[in-house]
């Protein structure tokens, strides 16, 4: 995956299209999409690594893109999908032990929960 960190380095642009093999086929990334990497509180970087390095920044990197496809498609029940992803990218990856992506996955998934609920009711004013 080829990127440009932004200005301030807590967000990253990918420079390249990036193709992510899934059991639910290819998942297609554009050159030009704009995340910030995994979502982790600057007191745990000394555990999991800062948001936009480290072995799980592909599986964050997807997520984020799946996410933001399903909310520009009004498609909430992607969450899901886009958690599910997450984990399995996390599980094939070296380097990520499995409490740690348990972890990540758990956070995922309260986070996701949290803030595809405070979008809906944003989307429905």
């Amino acid at each position: 995956m080829k990127f440009q960190p932004l200005a301030g380095g807590r967000k990253i642009r990918l420079i390249e299209e990036y193709v992510e093999p899934t059991p639910i086929g290819d998942i297609k990334i554009p050159i030009g999409f704009e995340t910030d990497g995994a979502s982790i509180p600057r007191p745990l970087w000394p555990i999991f690594g800062p948001p936009i390095a480290g072995p799980y920044l592909r599986a964050a990197v997807v997520h984020d893109w799946l996410c933001d496809e399903a909310v520009r498609n009004n498609d909430y029940s992607a969450r899901l999908l886009s958690d599910a992803v997450f984990f399995f990218i996390l599980y094939r990856t070296p380097g990520v032990p499995k409490w740690k992506r348990t972890i990540m996955y758990l956070f995922v998934r309260c986070w996701g929960k949290l803030r595809y609920k405070k979008v809906k009711q944003l989307k429905s004013i």
